[in-house]
């Protein structure tokens, strides 16, 4: 399926209570995990509504899924970096990566995306993408050095709050984020 069938697919999925998550791996990746030439939706229901009912094919699925992180050490793509999408923001941000030539994965319901770079400065095209669609740089593996010129002023405020309830003498992290 192309990117634009996929992503209807998965708005029609979101609205279907028994969906657990769907999760997408691009064209880019998919070849580089000898999945196909094609992008690529799993869909984890939480019944049995989905449409392979077969156990050893379930298995296989959540298998594919689960060795997705181990098997991107086998790619020359060392750098992974992730972000959080907002939904209206998912064919505006794929349509970047397509454009950058980027292998792309993650979970689309929750809008975290990871990307895969071989160079150090691509990362930083994407971080001001992000901001630009009014996502979050922080994604699931937090801020870090890297990130921090990219949070949202009301994050900045939030962290400072956190800061200053938590480590009121500034001992931690001294500088690092604020």
């Amino acid at each position: 399926l192309e990117l634009e069938e996929l992503l209807t697919s998965y708005y029609e999925l979101s609205k279907k209570p028994e969906v657990l998550f769907v999760f997408i791996i691009n064209k880019k990746l998919a070849s580089y995990l000898h999945l196909g030439n094609g992008h690529k939706l799993f869909v984890k229901y939480g019944t049995v509504e989905g449409t392979i009912q077969e156990k050893q094919e379930i298995k296989k699925i959540d298998y594919e899924i689960s060795t997705v992180n181990p098997r991107i050490c086998l790619t020359p793509y060392p750098i992974d970096r992730d972000c959080q999408i907002p939904q209206q923001g998912l064919k505006l941000y794929f349509d970047w990566v397509t454009l950058h030539d980027l292998p792309c994965y993650g979970f689309l319901g929750s809008g975290v995306l990871h990307t895969l770079f071989q160079d150090h400065d691509v990362p930083k095209l994407m971080y001001s993408e992000v901001v630009r669609l009014k996502g979050n740089v922080r994604g699931d593996q937090g801020i870090g050095l890297l990130k921090k010129g990219y949070l949202l002023p009301e994050e900045k405020e939030y962290i400072k709050k956190f800061k200053d309830k938590y480590d009121a003498s500034n001992l931690m992290n001294k500088g690092k984020l604020l």
